[in-house]
């Protein structure tokens, strides 16, 4: 068996620049806190503006700790769960908790948020826990999977016509593109009883990942043609579908499998991508969810636009999760009793459809509008509960810690066994596919969570098994990692 090669290793000088570059960091996320600190300061919130320090100042011990004490890599790995989690809840959490300092029109009672507070920040301590206990775990070298460039071509045709197929459907049942899309404001309405049609209207976003690894392994003029125009189809049916974070899922799923197979993202790449994603959010709610927002943003001057996409983003319910962390801190266990895993075990049943199990169980974020929102559970609205306000409904404050804890673990482990396997491409896939999946916790429910990575990773695996069962036009067994020596 051969020694495991560092995806990222780098020389020693060049491991000391790094070093400076997380020094810098350190001090750039420092100077940010301070500034919004100092924002949080211009009006009074009877203690929020304390706990959410306390709240910031969490997330930056926690990046501290990580940076210093977490040693598998030579250099920072920017992708990184650790880093993706802060990052994520930075983007989630931090984020809508500085608005609401600044906006003040806060949804439910000020306590309420000062629980919130200290949910998320002993969740992201608990996760770094778990995600270091695993630091030094490092599982033994896989056989690399024997890559057949002839099925993983056929497959992602056969996954973009069923997508077509099912995308067709919808559009013909609502008499044309425009009257669909019209009608995604109120998509419980459109996929209701629907869910396989939708499942395979998604197989466009496993069938975009094998056209990128057949790219990958084999550069041309044809397969960068077929990753092209299964990009486009990609992009067309997840707008059909009304998902933003379907579309924004499976371009991260690109990325991640560019930086450790391709070439490693450096930090300013990294804040770029994120940047990006923000204004792709703030178009796909104008163009396709509302229209009419369209109309409106288009009217604005660059600071009016920076200020209202702020608005959208915080203000409109966009990143909407932490206001409803809030209101489970406002509900449980004061009005509802804690429901000792219901909502998890929901994630059992979640695939099937509800022609086969019309009782099937609720998942947490349906729970979580019937029992703390049934204003907007009566007009066929839903609304995001997040992973951590599911471990809270289920069970108070000892979920929310062991959960982060166990999570953590998982994943730190998703983490070792990725970079000890010996570079197959369909490794870093199904790996970037956890990660993702890891990642939508962060806004939905752990049904929501593994459905997705089911319907992502199913089908690739079942390209993994015909790659290791049909032999014929197969390739190299692998791909080396970016940066391989």
């Amino acid at each position: 068996m051969s020694s495991v090669v560092n995806p990222l290793q780098l020389s020693p000088g060049e491991a000391k620049l790094r070093g400076s570059y997380r020094f810098l960091l350190l001090m750039v996320l420092t100077f940010v806190i301070m500034a919004i600190v100092a924002v949080a300061q211009l009006k009074s919130t009877n203690g929020l503006q304390s706990s959410f320090l306390v709240l910031s100042m969490v997330h930056l011990t926690v990046l501290f700790v990580w940076l210093t004490v977490d040693r598998r890599e030579d250099e920072l790995d920017v992708l990184s769960p650790m880093m993706v989690v802060l990052l994520a809840s930075l983007i989630h959490f931090v984020g809508p908790a500085a608005y609401n300092l600044i906006d003040l029109t806060l949804p439910t009672a000020v306590f309420a948020y000062l629980q919130a507070h200290i949910s998320v920040g002993g969740f992201v301590v608990a996760f770094m826990l778990g995600f270091l206990a695993m630091a030094k775990r490092r599982l033994d070298s896989a056989s690399a999977i024997p890559f057949n460039g002839r099925i993983v071509f056929l497959m992602s045709v056969a996954y973009v016509g069923v997508s077509l197929l099912a995308t067709a459907y919808f559009i013909v049942r609502a008499g044309g593109i425009f009257n669909h899309l019209a009608s995604l404001g109120l998509r419980m309405g459109v996929f209701e009883g629907k869910g396989v049609l939708l499942s395979f209207m998604t197989l466009s976003a496993p069938a975009l990942i094998l056209s990128y690894l057949l790219f990958v392994k084999k550069r041309g003029l044809l397969t960068l043609g077929w990753f092209a125009f299964v990009f486009a189809m990609a992009v067309f049916t997840g707008v059909m579908t009304g998902s933003r974070g379907g579309l924004a899922a499976v371009f991260l799923c690109l990325l991640i499998i560019r930086h450790y197979v391709v070439k490693p993202l450096t930090i300013v790449q990294s804040f770029l991508v994120v940047g990006v994603l923000a204004v792709f959010l703030v178009a796909f709610i104008a163009l396709v969810r509302q229209p009419s927002l369209g109309e409106d943003l288009s009217r604005l001057s660059a600071t009016e636009l920076t200020t209202e996409t702020l608005t959208i983003l915080y203000g409109k319910g966009t990143f909407k999760e932490f206001n409803s962390i809030a209101r489970v801190h406002e509900k449980f266990p004061v009005e509802h009793t804690y429901l000792n895993g219901t909502s998890l075990l929901a994630a059992l049943t979640f695939p099937i459809p509800r022609a086969i199990m019309p009782d099937k169980l609720p998942g947490g974020s349906e729970l979580f509008t019937r029992l703390v929102r049934p204003e907007i559970w009566s007009q066929g609205r839903g609304d995001r509960v997040t992973f951590i306000g599911e471990l809270f409904m289920n069970f108070g404050w000892l979920g929310v810690f062991l959960g982060g804890l166990v999570l953590g673990v998982l994943v730190s482990g998703l983490y070792n066994a990725m970079l000890s396997y010996q570079g197959a491409v369909f490794y870093v896939a199904l790996y970037a596919i956890g990660l993702v999946s890891f990642v939508s916790l962060i806004r939905g429910d752990f049904a929501i969570a593994s459905f997705q990575f089911l319907r992502m990773a199913a089908p690739i695996a079942l390209v993994v098994f015909l790659c290791g069962q049909f032999r014929f036009g197969a390739g190299q067994p692998g791909l080396p990692l970016a940066g391989s020596r």
